[in-house]
């Protein structure tokens, strides 16, 4: 996982550069830098912007995939942020998780409900549902 993220940090620059459509009115590159960049620097303080801007777009646009891509970014870095947290980070990376699930599911993405309810099932587990994680 280092790796990747090392090898990914030199297109940060590329990538803030992309944000600059926003200033010739691309939203949709826009968000696509954006959401990139937050895997490439997770602890940017414009990631839950970023984040919470490319699922607004993609309600907006009814782009149900580009929803679900989101929803994956999302519920990973609210699940990481839950580890030692509060029982309100673990809720808030349930919620997305279940949104993950249910909007894969909607539109036929197995995989990606399946990674949704794993997530769940892990969150389950770590807080003590040994029962719910187990269904």
């Amino acid at each position: 996982m280092y790796y990747a993220l090392a090898a990914f940090a030199p297109l940060a620059g590329a990538l803030i550069s992309g944000l600059l459509g926003k200033a010739i009115g691309d939203k949709a590159g826009m968000v696509s830098c954006s959401s990139f960049l937050c895997l490439v620097k997770p602890a940017d303080p414009r990631v839950d912007g970023w984040l919470s801007d490319a699922l607004d777009f993609a309600g907006s646009t009814g782009d149900r995939n580009r929803q679900v891509a989101t929803l994956v970014t999302l519920t990973w870095k609210h699940f990481f942020k839950a580890f030692g947290g509060t029982p309100d980070a673990a809720a808030q990376a349930e919620e997305f998780g279940r949104r993950l699930a249910g909007v894969a599911e909607e539109i036929g993405a197995g995989e990606m409900a399946e990674h949704g309810r794993s997530l769940l099932a892990l969150m389950a587990r770590m807080t003590g549902r040994f029962d719910e994680a187990a269904a």
